[in-house]
Formats: C-alpha cells, structure tokens, sequence
C-alpha cells in the first residue's frame, strides 16, 4: 500500500484517529450522558406539568370570552376519574361539544390527577363574563400539586401561591 505526502501527517504515520482515541472519547461521552439523563427526566415531567396548568388556565379564558361574545353559556367539564376535562356549549337548554379543537377531551399526561372542589364536577361561564368560583388541583404522584382557582366569579383562573392554596 503506497501513501502520497498528503495523506501523511508529520512523523510519517497516517491522518486519523486510533481506536484508542475513539475508545477515550466514547468513553467521556458515555459518563456526560450518564450524569445528564437523570437530570433530564426531571426537567421532562416539570415539562408535562407546566404545559398542562398552562391547557387548563388557556381553556378557562376560552370559554369566559367566547361566553361573552356568543352569548351563550360554556361549560368546563372536570371527569377525574379519567384524568380528562372539555368544554362544552349550551344550545337550546342542552350542553353540546363545541364541534372545534377546543371543545375536545383534554387529557392529561400519563400519571397526573385533577380534581375539583365543586360536588357538580363543572364550571359554568356566563355571557356576563362571570363564572363558577372553583379551585382544581392538577396532581402528579411524588411531586407538587398545582392549584388553579378564582377569588371571585369575576376574576379569571390563576395559579394559586402554596401560601395561598394552604388557606383555602
């Protein structure tokens, strides 16, 4: 096998890496993903946590304008049992799905609970831009609850402090 100059490197030995070389680099690429996998998995869940208070407190302001704009009551349905909530409308003495995206079954990640204070399982919002007084709390098992609730029923759906949560 005949090498030209310009696949030499100085010394006379061929450009490359050794297998020891690629083995060393390997090896600290494997121990930094071992220490950063762990890491991640937490920022994963916190992830699923924030995206879903942020659906729940999206759909709140949803179903308070668009009250007011039609003229129609909405209603926020809660189904703890399957870990799920949807907005629906009132037409004609009756609650029907919306027939868009948000009227869909919003389900929560994997392992994650809701549940509300009210006995009905709902929240209404009215054309007069007022709605139910509730707290929900979403739950994931070994880490914090977060709790949404209003003060009034003219008052939008907010994250509670822990402080504030406690005193309710």
């Amino acid at each position: 096998m005949r090498l030209d100059r310009n696949q030499l490197q100085r010394g006379g030995r061929p450009a490359g890496f050794t297998l020891l070389e690629l083995v060393l680099v390997m090896l600290v690429i494997s121990t930094l993903l071992a220490i950063a996998v762990p890491a991640l998995r937490g920022f994963w869940a916190g992830s699923k946590t924030r995206d879903a208070v942020t659906d729940f407190l999206s759909i709140t302001q949803l179903a308070r304008a668009r009250s007011a704009a039609d003229g129609k009551v909405y209603r926020l349905v809660v189904d703890p049992a399957a870990a799920a909530y949807q907005l629906t409308m009132q037409e004609q003495g009756q609650f029907v799905e919306l027939g868009t995206s948000f009227g869909i079954v919003n389900r929560l990640p994997e392992g994650m609970r809701i549940d509300i204070d009210r006995p009905n399982g709902y929240i209404d919002f009215f054309p007069t831009g007022r709605h139910d007084v509730a707290m929900v709390r979403l739950t994931v098992p070994g880490e914090d609850t977060v709790t949404i609730a209003c003060p009034s029923p003219a008052e939008q759906y907010r994250v509670l402090t822990p402080e504030e949560a406690a005193r309710r």
